[in-house]
């Protein structure tokens, strides 16, 4: 008999027309060395037009784990994943998305680790990196080693982090605390995770990281996507800032002329870096400043047209 403090858990997985990666990914859970009667899985679909329903309901009837299929009007993955949460059943709510392959132990680990830190406040952090089934360039490789992804590299030896690193792609938490504080739906597109976490952070939230609990992100990532994204997360940056007000201090917006002086000053070193192999100075010159100020102007044009949080 189990006697652990926390044995059941819901996976909470949004998607929106990728039946196929989702596919893959639910193939994985299915690997699970976890007691599958103890896991249920919950695909939030944000209103798909690709077959993602039939596909599910043929996927049922052969999956070794209770999968729930929930439908919503195509209004955002923030609402997805509430729709998920308010629907999960089980004592833990993993929060995952449908490119986030797990290895076989990822459900052991983060209930393991909530049965050594079993404090309701307490959340449980798992590392995701890219898939090594996919084609990896630099500049995938410089988003999750000092670019604008996940910050991994910065918590290699580190237990508990702070709010910054509440990433909704692989984390785990008690289903009352997330149950008692949804995401906040004004958030779109981007900062949904970091807000709830901010949030949470205010009233004892606690995450410790565990590096065992690994899922692959099995997405080819390229710089024009890159572009379109800080497009996107300039005027939510904007709304979480009226917000929390203190934020501004973790979530930096830089100066869009000093931006411009630093293109130039790194411009002029560029062809020495390249020479010298001087990553750091190339990926700065090519990459962070560009979307850095992407980023700044987005954010500007949505200060100045005063968008307000209702």
């Amino acid at each position: 008999m189990d006697k652990s403090l926390y044995s059941t858990i819901s996976v909470v997985i949004p998607t929106f027309n990728r039946k196929n990666i989702l596919g893959k990914c639910l193939e994985a859970y299915f690997q699970q060395t976890y007691p599958k009667e103890k896991i249920e899985i919950l695909i939030a679909d944000d209103g798909s037009t690709d077959a993602t329903e039939h596909y599910i309901t043929e996927i049922q009837k052969k999956s070794p784990i209770r999968i729930r299929y929930l439908k919503q009007e195509n209004t955002g993955v923030t609402f997805a994943r509430n729709l998920g949460i308010k629907n999960s059943q089980n004592q833990i709510i993993l929060l995952s998305d449908d490119d986030i392959i797990p290895v076989s132990n990822l459900i052991e680990e983060h209930l393991r680790w909530h049965n050594l830190y079993p404090g309701g406040q307490d959340a449980i952090l798992g590392y995701v990196t890219w898939s090594p089934e996919i084609e990896i360039d630099d500049f995938m490789r410089w988003c999750e080693n000092g670019g604008p992804l996940q910050q991994y590299h910065l918590i290699e030896n580190r237990c508990q982090v702070d709010c910054r690193f509440f990433y909704s792609g692989n984390i785990s938490l008690k289903s009352d605390l997330l149950k008692q504080n949804l995401f906040d739906e004004k958030f779109y597109f981007g900062f949904d995770d970091f807000e709830l976490g901010y949030r949470l952070s205010q009233k004892g939230l606690k995450i410790y990281y565990n590096k065992a609990a690994l899922g692959y992100h099995y997405k080819k990532f390229t710089y024009a996507e890159m572009e379109k994204r800080n497009q996107k997360l300039g005027p939510e940056a904007w709304v979480l800032h009226q917000k929390w007000p203190r934020t501004k201090q973790i979530v930096r917006v830089r100066n869009i002329w000093m931006l411009r002086m630093s293109k130039i000053a790194t411009g002029l070193f560029y062809p020495l870096a390249n020479l010298l192999n001087w990553k750091k100075v190339i990926y700065h010159h090519k990459y962070q400043n560009r979307l850095s100020q992407i980023f700044a102007l987005s954010y500007k044009q949505a200060q100045a047209k005063n968008i307000k949080v209702s």
